[in-house]
């Protein structure tokens, strides 16, 4: 009987000295309330209720209010307040209240006070959906900042704007903005007459983005502060190499004091990032040979594989033979068809062999321009065969059409058929590509891929 007395004196105590700290009453009774319970619940300043996100709490108080001598009202759950309610506070900044648990542990809020603008003429909140943190509102230099992800386009947005019952902002609440440029809001009270105008300011956060990205070349994209730049044709100019690399991000800044005039392999591009920590530097391979330069098999190169958009599956470069060979025909076989095989790719680049192969192999073959070509031995290579079509026109263009491989102004075979009876040729005077029948005897020039 006496424990059960003295519980309930203890109960009754505890529940007096939590009344009396709080201003609250406590879930539970005697020695079952909350011991852990240390929550201001509400708080309040001359009438102005106070409000609770979280551990911050935001007071806005009337125009003309004095900063610096408030008295809050403060209910809560715990043990104990610091400072306690109806203590005369100083809110010119921010001031930390502590709640204590019965079982001693606490938590601390944050409260602001702010004062009202004359006649509500006030930006009460100001967001723009999907900004980073909360929006900054400094109402004493009537300026507002919202910072958005890193990247994101400041032109336009369309940010939410409140102000008091019967107030007007211009521009109003959701219209469109560019923010590129601070941007000013005015706020009209109800009186219709005052009126405080605030400077609004977007920014983004400065973005890590230190890469590039090329349809010209090969970037790698490892991930790491050493990366590569690869398949820079020979003899490119400084000038040329930036213009075919594009920023992963426009607020970059690119080093190229690295790079000569005339690029060449070990040079480099040093990129940094937005937030002007974030460096990525990319060494240069620069491609071992050039067009119209002497390949290994004595040949003049005229074909570069570009190394994003691979044709050749053997190699990198296509060389053409220093000779023509004269009037062979295209086949002895004039009516027997390949494209059963390959179709209308037996035109493509990285064809020539596969054609050569398939003309060479037909039943009954003894000599076409395609066997001259698996014959041909020059510099001791024997994989030379009759260019497809397209390769046969880009050996016009860049050899023919720099005046370089002493073609003369002829027609040339190609290793293409057109139809059954029908093979591709090209004018080396013109250009022009067209069929004929296989058994004319043109001119022909050797190809080899390394």
């Amino acid at each position: 009987m006496l424990n059960k007395n003295l519980s309930g004196l203890i109960g009754a105590f505890v529940i007096v000295l939590l009344i009396s700290s709080c201003s609250v009453s406590i879930s539970g009774s005697g020695l079952y309330a909350n011991r852990s319970a240390k929550q201001i619940t509400a708080f309040s300043i001359s009438g102005a209720e106070g409000v609770i996100t979280g551990t911050n709490i935001t007071v806005t108080v009337p125009y003309g209010s004095l900063l610096t001598a408030l008295t809050p009202t403060i209910t809560c759950t715990g043990a104990s307040l610091s400072p306690e309610t109806g203590v005369i506070q100083d809110f010119t900044h921010p001031v930390f209240y502590t709640v204590t648990a019965l079982d001693k542990s606490q938590q601390i809020y944050t409260v602001t006070v702010d004062v009202a603008e004359p006649s509500g003429a006030m930006i009460v909140t100001f967001n723009i959906p999907g900004q980073e943190g909360a929006t900054v509102i400094d109402r004493v230099n009537k300026t507002i900042s919202v910072v958005m992800p890193s990247g994101t386009l400041l032109s336009p947005l369309s940010p939410i704007v409140t102000v008091p019952a019967e107030a007007t902002v211009n521009p109003v609440s959701e219209a469109p903005q560019d923010f590129t440029s601070p941007v000013e809001y005015t706020v009209t009270a109800s009186d219709g007459v005052t009126r405080q105008t605030y400077t609004v300011t977007v920014s983004d956060i400065p973005s890590n983005i230190a890469t590039v990205t090329s349809t010209a070349y090969l970037v790698s994209t490892g991930g790491t502060a050493h990366e590569t730049i690869t398949g820079v044709p020979k003899g490119t100019s400084k000038a040329t190499f930036r213009a075919a690399l594009a920023m992963g991000e426009p607020n970059q800044t690119w080093s190229d004091d690295a790079i000569d005039s005339t690029v060449v392999s070990g040079n480099s591009l040093a990129v940094t990032a937005h937030d002007g920590t974030t460096i990525v530097t990319y060494t240069i391979a620069v491609n071992l040979y050039g067009l119209r330069e002497l390949g290994p098999g004595g040949g003049l190169i005229f074909y570069v594989d570009p190394i994003n958009a691979k044709l050749l599956t053997t190699g990198t470069y296509m060389e053409a033979s220093l000779s023509s060979f004269d009037n062979d025909y295209w086949s002895n076989i004039t009516t027997d068809s390949i494209n059963s095989i390959l179709g209308t790719s037996s035109r493509s680049v990285g064809k020539g062999m596969d054609n050569t192969n398939l003309i060479v192999g037909q039943s009954g073959h003894t000599n076409s321009a395609a066997q001259h070509c698996k014959d041909l031995a020059d510099g001791d290579f024997h994989d030379w065969f009759l260019p497809s079509r397209d390769e046969l026109g880009y050996m016009f263009t860049e050899l023919k059409g720099h005046a370089v491989g002493d073609f003369g102004i002829y027609l040339y075979w190609s290793s293409s058929q057109g139809t059954a009876t029908t093979a591709y040729c090209q004018s080396f005077n013109d250009g022009n590509k067209f069929t004929v029948e296989k058994w004319y005897p043109y001119k022909g020039r050797c190809a080899r891929v390394f």
